[in-house]
């Protein structure tokens, strides 16, 4: 997932999760998302704010993060993380991504 978000605006971004470079088509096991920046120096996670993420989907996720606040605008890594019943502890799924906040 590479993405640039527009704070204060109502842009999402949509990505999908692949596995061996296929996308997984079912999402509906998904618990939880968690999108770390930078290691872990901000977190946005659905639990605490589940307004920001769309996991109603069967194919893609929908971040929402225009409402995020006390992120400054800037180029991130992000570290996403999928929790399901399967990986009650998540499972780190992608480390390798960027994204920019505007």
């Amino acid at each position: 997932m590479n993405g640039k978000i527009w704070l204060g605006r109502d842009n999402t971004i949509e990505f999908k999760l692949l596995l061996e470079g296929t996308p997984i088509t079912d999402h509906t096991t998904i618990t939880r998302v968690q999108i770390d920046l930078n290691e872990g120096t901000y977190v946005i996670d659905s639990n605490t704010n589940p307004s920001w993420f769309d996991l109603t989907n069967t194919d893609r996720i929908i971040l929402d993060f225009g409402a995020v606040t006390g992120i400054p605008a800037g180029n991130y890594s992000v570290e996403i993380v999928v929790y399901s019943a399967d990986y009650p502890n998540g499972l780190i799924w992608d480390e390798t991504s960027k994204i920019t906040f505007e």
